[in-house]
């Protein structure tokens, strides 16, 4: 069951009786849904406000700036349009700011795309008061529809930049060289394909530490890249798996953040009719270590230590070769508990913590899957 409120949230319950005798239960891991009054929504997320929780701004085919302020909490974010002082920042027509903290002073400054294939700069003086730099990106100009993204991608501790245009071809990656000049660099993007009108982010999303390239498409697809290198040379290999969960539809703009403090990093995307949607993750690594003593030879699932436990645990397992891993414990009736990892990974040895915090005594079993390889094993519980 869905709920329509008047803010615009969509709220979700689940049935957790009956067909014929229903209770619904609230389930804060759907989506809800804001709308925006006006079209051509794009998203990026910051903690603007410095409260601890992550915010997230649009811009839209008027130019204005729109800003979402989380008046929820880590683990359960509730955005609400708020008024700001980014009324008086101009993008013009088709704008796409992004937050980014460009001079390194814990405040987000706010740079911008437009329909004429510029880049504009605002920096944050105070959280309340912008002053336009006009000379940062003064030589950027892609032809149409810029669309901004920030990330380290070099590893030298600075912001590189990514400008998405009107027309694949004039896509361009500039490399920040120190105290943000940017210089031009498109090596640095071998092996992903542009198309028009993207929408770019840089983000984390499989938790190895570099960062990967998230794309959305103009009808309504999202590309996603994942940095296969590291955090000095990137290594781009399409893997667009990993995001066949979100839905999009036209012009999809997405933001990443862990928003509800499980250190996944989440989702919201805005589309071309305003629309904005959170997605949680609950896909992505956590818990889950690189660990020595095994070989990578071999898919092998150790027995869990300690066994008998109360109430954690340790899981030790290894794969063979890079691709979807699951690890999943299941009750003695077969009814799975709980997800301990459920992402892409390398070739190599894994270690894995289960908490059994609020599960009965008993038998539990735990089943690893690799492609088509599954091993299962048994482990007792004793309070």
């Amino acid at each position: 069951m869905a709920d329509g409120t008047d803010s615009g949230l969509l709220y979700y319950y689940t049935n957790t009786g009956t067909p014929t005798a229903p209770a619904y239960t609230y389930d804060a891991t759907k989506f809800r849904i804001i709308k925006s009054d006006n079209s051509g929504a794009t998203v990026s997320v910051a903690d603007y406000d410095k409260d601890g929780d992550f915010d997230f701004i649009s811009g839209n085919w008027l130019g204005t700036i729109q800003y979402y302020k989380n008046e929820g909490t880590k683990l359960l974010p509730l955005f609400k349009q708020t008024t700001t002082v980014f009324s008086g920042l101009d993008f013009g027509s088709y704008s796409a700011p992004v937050f980014v903290d460009l001079d390194n002073d814990g405040d987000q400054d706010i740079v911008g795309g437009d329909m004429n294939g510029l880049v504009q700069a605002y920096i944050n003086t105070n959280n309340t008061t912008f002053a336009k730099n006009t000379t940062m990106f003064a030589g950027i100009n892609v032809a149409g529809f810029s669309i901004p993204a920030f990330g380290d991608i070099d590893g030298d501790g600075d912001k590189d930049l990514l400008v998405c245009a009107e027309d694949a071809p004039n896509i361009k990656f500039y490399k920040n060289t120190g105290g943000n000049v940017f210089v031009q660099n498109d090596s640095l993007m071998t092996g992903v394909t542009f198309y028009d009108r993207s929408n770019p982010t840089f983000a984390d999303i499989d938790n190895d530490g570099d960062l990967d390239l998230i794309l959305g498409r103009r009808f309504g697809t999202i590309q996603f890249y994942e940095n296969l290198g590291n955090k000095l040379e990137p290594k781009w290999k399409q893997n667009d798996t990993l995001m066949a969960d979100i839905e999009v539809k036209q012009n999809a703009s997405c933001g990443f953040a862990d928003f509800d403090g499980d250190t996944k990093p989440d989702a919201v995307t805005g589309e071309y009719d305003g629309t904005f949607t959170f997605f949680k993750n609950l896909f992505a690594v956590v818990g889950v270590t690189p660990a020595n003593g095994l070989s990578a030879k071999e898919f092998a699932l150790l027995q869990n230590y300690p066994n008998p436990f109360n109430p954690a645990t340790v899981i030790s397992y290894t794969v063979q070769e890079y691709g979807y891993v699951s690890l999943k414990v299941y009750d003695i009736t077969g009814n799975e508990i709980v997800q301990v990892f459920n992402g892409y990974q390398q070739p190599g040895s894994y270690t894995a913590a289960f908490d059994g915090t609020g599960l009965a005594s008993g038998v539990y079993f735990y089943k690893l899957q690799a492609g088509n390889k599954t091993i299962t094993k048994k482990m007792l519980l004793l309070k």
